[in-house]
């Protein structure tokens, strides 16, 4: 949008009008982001009003420590949360809960560890404050006799229910990361397990808790940017065949044949040359690479969990003709198990959720900003598609996935014939890489899905019984 400075002058007038006075604002920001930065804690606890800490810490067990497990340990706040117990049955992710992530600075400072978050010196330091459990099953049992009061489930989709379920029942207040369900009918029964224990249930989004786009809301609800007609939102991964972030390596036994099968044993061979050079020329580095090669051992140490024995399946993929074009074994879809329907839900669910989980809350505002008491609408029609252009079949998402959603505006009526002049659209587009995609007959569809909602609140994007029922 090109402004004039004269516009440019009269839209911030109306943002301080809107918001308060300009000088009392900017103070009370200044002062208040200088505490919280300096404290090393962030800023949400001083935007959403907490104190600077609480009289106890929440007691909580984390349930799944892989990738995204361990960036939520790294992001805990000790003043509000005492992890007391982690499950996972994969060695590697005990050890990254508690040493960190060091494959590199980035992976680093997003999974720093427990030992770093709490201040413990060694692991057997960290054992002695945190349990560690393998089945998910054994924590839930041992929860109440461990002080534990609720758990963070951080574990492929396919578990979010049944897990969540599971430790309500238990007498246990749930965080899960999203998508809340894996179908619509388990997000209701998980509902409805929630109401029966009068236990919270919240499902966690980047975006939902985010003090920029709560910083919006707010200004939406004020007024100030007048009610929203569209919302674009895109999501690129940038990812391609042989460079997939969600099809990380595997220990070569597990897969002697899979193209990144000698990828781990290539890392530790390196790691430990690496070692002995700074040994040799007896630098600073010894402990960081020792901790890398202890890394990179762990990792292989995957190789001994028995994937079948926890509901994890073998799996022949097939073309038309009924010839075998690609083999899984069970480790993989553990491993790698956002690339499959039965565990995951592809882009919508792991990406594009995001983006709709915004566009719904912001699209709420609005409403609000026209009835105090509006609530949240849900859409009207979803129209979807998806191809795999890219990547073969070794999975079975999509590289990209659109979808146009409408939405009922303040003024909607479904009795009025103009019905289109009413209405709020959103369109959120997930791919894997930001090549041009030509739709042609070479090209099938996967799935396309057009039709009105005859219960708005019954849609759940991102997996198999959404997609069906939109």
């Amino acid at each position: 949008m090109f402004l004039s400075p004269e516009e440019k002058a009269v839209g911030k007038e109306n943002f301080h009008a809107a918001i308060g006075s300009k000088a009392t604002r900017r103070d009370l920001l200044k002062k208040s982001i200088k505490a919280e930065v300096a404290s090393g804690n962030g800023l949400g606890s001083m935007y959403f009003g907490y104190g600077d800490s609480v009289a106890e810490p929440v007691r909580v067990g984390v349930i799944g420590t892989g990738d995204e497990g361990s960036v939520l340990l790294g992001a805990i706040n000790p003043k509000y949360i005492a992890v007391k117990a982690i499950a996972d049955i994969r060695p590697y992710n005990v050890w990254r809960a508690f040493n960190g992530d060091l494959s590199s600075d980035a992976a680093h400072a997003a999974r720093p560890g427990l030992m770093s978050v709490y201040g413990w010196k060694t692991e057997d330091e960290a054992k002695k404050n945190v349990k560690v459990y393998g089945p998910y099953q054994d924590l839930i049992a041992n929860a109440k006799a461990d002080g534990i009061e609720a758990i963070v489930i951080a574990l492929p989709l396919h578990l979010h229910a049944p897990v969540a379920i599971a430790a309500m029942k238990a007498g246990l207040h749930v965080l899960t990361e999203k998508l809340m369900g894996h179908t619509v009918h388990e997000c209701k029964e998980m509902a409805r397990v929630s109401e029966q224990t009068n236990l919270l249930l919240a499902t966690g989004h980047q975006r939902h808790y985010n003090i920029l786009y709560d910083a919006a809301v707010d200004l939406i609800r004020r007024g100030v940017m007048g009610d929203l007609h569209s919302i674009r939102a895109q999501w690129h991964r940038g990812n391609l065949p042989g460079n997939d972030s969600w099809q990380m390596p595997m220990p070569k036994t597990v897969k002697p044949d899979d193209p990144q099968a000698n990828v781990l044993d290539e890392k530790l061979k390196k790691y430990m040359a690496a070692l002995e050079q700074a040994k040799a020329g007896n630098t600073k580095s010894v402990a960081d690479w020792e901790k890398k090669v202890a890394q990179a051992r762990a990792q292989l140490e995957d190789a001994v969990v028995d994937a079948k024995k926890f509901g994890y399946v073998d799996l022949d993929v097939k073309d038309d003709s009924g010839k075998v074009v690609y083999r899984r074994p069970a480790f993989e879809e553990l491993l790698r198990w956002r690339l499959w329907d039965r565990t995951g839900a592809g882009l919508m669910a792991e990406l594009g959720s995001h983006q709709l989980d915004a566009a719904g809350i912001f699209i709420h505002a609005m409403h609000k900003a026209h009835n105090p008491k509006a609530e949240k609408p849900h859409p009207l029609n979803v129209a979807a598609a998806g191809n795999r252009p890219l990547f073969p079949p070794d999975r079975d998402v999509e590289d990209h996935v659109y979808c146009v959603i409408e939405f009922p505006s303040p003024d909607y009526d479904p009795k009025d014939p103009s019905l289109q002049r009413q209405i709020a659209a959103v369109l959120v587009g997930a791919e894997e890489n930001r090549r041009p995609v030509c739709i042609d007959q070479r090209q099938r569809f996967r799935r396309i899905r057009r039709n009105r909602l005859r219960h708005p609140g019954h849609a759940c994007l991102g997996n198999r019984e959404g997609r069906d029922a939109v």
